[in-house]
């Protein structure tokens, strides 16, 4: 679902914390508490953790006339809820990200120029950690690094590697390489 409407900018009042500072209010959508990105044009990226169609969040673009534009809205099912951290981009314009919910214990997603959603892996094993709670990097040979809330051999997250779409195409071994596994522990 593609929405498209004008935010409205309000100014804080001289009593407020920060007097002359600007905020934008946008209509649906919700929680806007992860990081922006922005590209070279000034347009800015950046994910909801709930609202949206389904209220399990969106991912939206503000250009520079503050115009808002939902770029793709979660489901709540296969393709995600709740987005759990910012959002990175590709030289080609394509958004990466992670939600903490979905069927199974989250998702790393990729979104397309055109608005299409890919679940590029789907967390639910613990042995492979569940959700994904701080988006992802990427490297130059388009690996994807991430973390975990929970699983992993001693239940306290994992440090992942996804490997890029190039290695996964020629099948060369596992996609999801955990490479480290915290251990979770009661006080």
């Amino acid at each position: 679902m593609v929405g498209v409407g004008p935010g409205r900018w309000n100014r804080a009042g001289a009593g407020d914390r920060n007097p002359g500072a600007q905020f934008l209010t946008a209509p649906g959508g919700g929680e806007p508490v992860r990081r922006l990105i922005r590209d070279s044009a000034g347009n800015l990226y950046g994910t909801a953790g709930a609202g949206g169609a389904e209220n399990a969040g969106d991912v939206y673009k503000l250009d520079t006339t503050s115009r808002l534009t939902v770029l793709y809205s979660f489901t709540g099912g296969s393709d995600g809820d709740n987005p759990s951290g910012g959002l990175i981009r590709d030289p080609s314009g394509n958004l990466y990200g992670s939600t903490f919910y979905g069927v199974g214990g989250g998702v790393v997603f990729k979104l397309d120029t055109a608005g299409h959603e890919t679940v590029l892996y789907k967390f639910g094993a613990s042995a492979d950690g569940y959700s994904p709670n701080g988006g992802v990097i990427r490297d130059a040979a388009g690996n994807l690094y991430g973390t975990t809330f929970g699983g992993g051999k001693r239940n306290g997250g994992v440090v992942f590697k996804l490997k890029g779409a190039a290695a996964a195409e020629r099948n060369s071994g596992p996609r999801l390489r955990l490479a480290f596994a915290f251990l979770r522990t009661l006080l």
